[in-house]
């Protein structure tokens, strides 16, 4: 199920109605899709084992249901909102699909307009998807395949990959540093943790980091801040998790500063 709340619970919705042996995999959280919705409204989206994905409204104490539907033959162990058009979803699941979904046509009897659905570019599972505010026309998945994928949307019926990296692992997850759009952190599972710098405007990714200290597969990473180093670089902090010896790391690396670059 999804809950909502910080040490105490305050709303939660049951996505499996008890089904056995199916779980709940990812969940994201949107922002209010229009406006009719309350201040304060969120829209949420999760996927179950199933192969479902679930759009759910969350208005104050409460979350309700809106419409669930059919997305992967596998599970889908990525959703994710449009930072820039929360109408939009992003699915991605272990069938190597990643789809795109218009939830202005959800409602109890009615499933979201698929956008798109792009097959044979993912080798393997689809893991993560990550948007950002100042994305731009691009977005990122990553994948059980080893690559991290940077992707051209203007053409949105048929978007293209403009760059993919290999890391040495699976990247199970990725954080898109939320003030800088410019760095980009992968869990890489038995390949560590990677840094990237994400060039926009060229549609490029571009190693930065990495780190190794992890004895079990890394299986989550995010940004904790910045601070100015000594000659103008940018000094990172990091935490990263591995997942059979449930250990929490802290880390940091360097950005050059654009003197240094050029």
């Amino acid at each position: 199920g999804v809950v909502v709340g910080g040490e105490e619970e305050v709303a939660s919705c049951s996505l499996t109605d008890d089904r056995d042996g199916v779980f709940c995999l990812c969940v994201d959280v949107g922002g209010a899709q229009g406006p009719g919705d309350a201040p304060g409204s969120a829209s949420l989206a999760a996927s179950t084992s199933d192969g479902l994905l679930h759009l759910l409204a969350c208005d104050g104490p409460s979350i309700r249901p809106v419409c669930q539907w059919e997305a992967h033959a596998l599970e889908p162990w990525a959703v994710c909102f449009d930072k820039r058009d929360p109408n939009l979803i992003f699915s991605g699941a272990d069938d190597s699909v990643l789809q795109c979904w218009d939830a202005r046509a959800a409602g109890p009897a009615s499933d979201p307009l698929k956008v798109f659905a792009r097959r044979g570019v993912h080798e393997a599972g689809v893991c993560c998807i990550r948007t950002h505010e100042a994305g731009g026309d691009h977005f990122l998945t990553s994948s059980y395949d080893e690559r991290i994928r940077l992707w051209d949307r203007r053409n949105l019926a048929r978007p293209v990959v403009a760059q993919e990296v290999e890391t040495g692992g699976g990247v199970w997850r990725m954080d898109w540093c939320p003030s800088d759009p410019s760095l980009l952190l992968g869990a890489c599972m038995h390949g560590g943790c990677k840094a990237l710098e994400v060039d926009l405007a060229g549609g490029r990714l571009s190693p930065l980091a990495e780190y190794t200290a992890h004895e079990s597969i890394a299986y989550g990473v995010g940004f904790l801040g910045e601070t100015t180093a000594r000659g103008g670089a940018t000094r990172v902090e990091v935490a990263s998790c591995s997942f059979y010896d449930n250990q929490l790391h802290g880390w940091e690396f360097e950005v050059p500063s654009s003197s240094d670059l050029a």
